[in-house]
């Protein structure tokens, strides 16, 4: 930008001397001369320096009389005088001609100086321009990239200020991770206490059956008194519970040996082993996963059950394992402490009846069965809901029916009666 100021400045100073230049040669080539002041006028050479009646005709009379050489040489000099002034006139016309001359050429001289001048000051304003529109430019792109920084900026604080807060609950979760895990530790080594316990306990008593069963198939024990007579029905309840017990094994999918159970039970009663430790906790672990695996089947084919018997049908209600379908629709019970009747049925799906009750009356009082209870929100007066469930979540740990195992498929047929 300095630069291009200094040769506007230059090319300035160019023109204002043409300008001036200009001026004097148009003084030259056309106007009048005027003789700088203090000079002596041409005119007064020409001019006697005497008073105005002594001239020329005075001076040719005087030399007259010198004679004719006299004369002759008077005319002479006078020749000589005005041959003088002539060639002073002629020099003076020529030296004027010249500086003319000198002038033109110095001024096409100038002009093609302006000219050039001109042009590089046009090139150089179009130069300015660019440049000054090349600095605008890049203030505005410095403006955007400022605008961009302090966004990028501001997202960065943003993210530092959420990886802060999201270090921080990481650790907290952490920190209720690692309590977590060190309750399930305490938990599963509780469970496995628990079970080793239950499973000595077990094996004690199949110790005592087989050593009652060595000493005798047929153990005969004197029942003499009433105490005595209590304890062997406690045992005889005890096994009616444990063939319960391998019953519902079996219909698992899982049968046992009844010697090696037995041998189980009076080992354990016994507080005898004939294994180790390890090697019972082993294989009472793989009977755990086992029997699981088969229950677990045993559910699902229940539920497939379940849907295929009520395809097509949209359940009112499911909870626990209890699946609800209503009938038919009734009139709501306006009083809701009011007693409820209502005619039950309990069948096995696709199989026999195993209890109708044709009025039962409820109050809210009363133990209500839980497949009762969940289906009384459903009923009113003139109502009918189906329930279908798996029997174990039924009875849970209730005896069952003759004929039902804990994956026998129940439905129960609840209508609701006008109360009288």
């Amino acid at each position: 930008m300095s630069c291009i100021r200094m040769h506007l400045h230059h090319c300035a100073w160019l023109l204002i001397g043409f300008l001036g230049t200009v001026d004097i040669v148009s003084a030259a080539e056309s106007g009048n001369y005027t003789p700088p002041g203090g000079t002596p006028s041409v005119d007064s050479l020409m001019e006697s320096a005497s008073n105005s009646d002594y001239g020329l005709s005075t001076l040719m009379a005087q030399q007259s009389k010198s004679g004719e050489s006299s004369s002759n040489r008077s005319a002479s000099k006078h020749a000589v005088g005005t041959s003088i002034l002539v060639g002073m006139g002629a020099s003076s016309g020529g030296s004027e001609a010249a500086a003319r001359k000198v002038l033109r050429a110095e001024n096409r001289k100038l002009k093609r100086q302006l000219t050039d001048s001109i042009a590089e000051l046009k090139s150089s304003q179009t130069e300015l321009e660019k440049s000054r529109k090349q600095l605008s430019d890049h203030q505005s792109v410095r403006v955007e990239v400022q605008k961009q920084k302090d966004t990028l900026q501001k997202q960065l604080s943003d993210h530092r200020t959420l990886l802060t807060a999201t270090q921080h609950q990481f650790k907290e979760a952490q920190t209720q991770l690692e309590a977590v895990r060190k309750q399930f530790r305490e938990a599963n080594i509780a469970r496995m206490q628990l079970e080793t316990a239950l499973v000595s306990t077990r094996y004690q008593l199949v110790q005592a059956n087989d050593r009652a069963v060595k000493a005798s198939k047929s153990v005969r024990v004197p029942l003499d008194s009433d105490n005595r007579k209590r304890d062997y029905v406690v045992g005889q309840a005890m096994a009616s519970g444990l063939k319960e017990t391998l019953a519902s094994y079996a219909e698992s999918g899982l049968s046992l040996d009844p010697v090696r159970v037995t041998a189980g039970l009076t080992d354990g009663l016994r507080n005898r082993m004939q294994l180790k430790r390890s090697d019972m906790d082993k294989y009472y672990l793989t009977f755990a996963e086992q029997l699981q695996k088969q229950v677990n089947a045993k559910v699902k084919m229940g539920e497939a059950l379940i849907a295929k018997k009520t395809a097509g049908r949209k359940p009112a209600k499911k909870v626990n394992g209890l699946v609800y379908f209503v009938v038919k629709k009734g009139h709501p019970i306006k009083d809701q402490d009011a007693p409820v009747s209502l005619a039950l049925s309990e069948q096995i799906v696709d199989g026999a009846t195993l209890s109708a009750i044709p009025t039962l009356t409820l109050t809210a009082d009363d133990d209500i069965p839980a497949v009762v209870r969940e289906a009384l929100p459903l009923l009113g007066e003139e109502a009918e809901v189906d329930a279908y469930a798996l029997a174990k979540v039924v009875y849970g740990n209730l005896p069952m029916p003759k004929g039902v195992t804990p994956f026998t498929v129940l439905v129960y047929h609840l209508k609701g009666i006008k109360p009288q």
